[in-house]
């Protein structure tokens, strides 16, 4: 089971990963910047799945669990992901972009295809606010301007 049904972001793997590895991380850098790139935005709890016809109602428990499916999976690795930054010997630091569709309607299939459309949809998302935040915030972490000052670029 998996193919993102339980992991959608790979949280699990880097967590472990990071846990695995902690005597050398803590030798040997001054902590750890984790990247995440999502297809969607985080939570959503305030977006209720919505029905209005006898059909829609006849298979609402299925489309209830589909539709909160990755707000239980975000809601659970963002308690692991606190539990381990708060609990780790080194600075952790996590940047998340994300795709925000100009409109739901025209929103970007999952697939490994993606139509002309599409492509644009995803490059015009890349300067939404929250994301030119995030370059730069990347851009601050991994070159500090007082780098020389023998700052931590990565503390908290």
């Amino acid at each position: 089971m998996d193919g993102g049904l339980r992991d959608n972001y790979g949280v699990e793997n880097s967590l472990r990963f990071l846990s695995h590895m902690q005597k050398w991380i803590e030798e040997n850098t001054s902590g750890v910047l984790i990247l995440q790139i999502r297809d969607r935005m985080d939570g959503g709890w305030e977006n209720p799945y919505e029905y209005d016809d006898l059909t829609g109602n006849s298979t609402k428990p299925f489309f209830l669990l589909q539709h909160n499916w990755y707000k239980m999976m975000d809601y659970f690795q963002g308690d692991m992901e606190n539990y381990f930054m708060t609990n780790t010997g080194y600075p952790v630091q996590k940047v998340t972009f994300e795709y925000i569709p100009s409109t739901e309607e025209n929103k970007a299939a999952l697939s490994f295809h993606l139509a002309e459309r599409e492509k644009r949809d995803i490059a015009i998302s890349l300067d939404s606010k929250h994301n030119q935040d995030n370059f730069r915030k990347v851009s601050d972490l991994v070159n500090p301007k007082d780098k020389l000052a023998g700052n931590n670029p990565l503390s908290p």
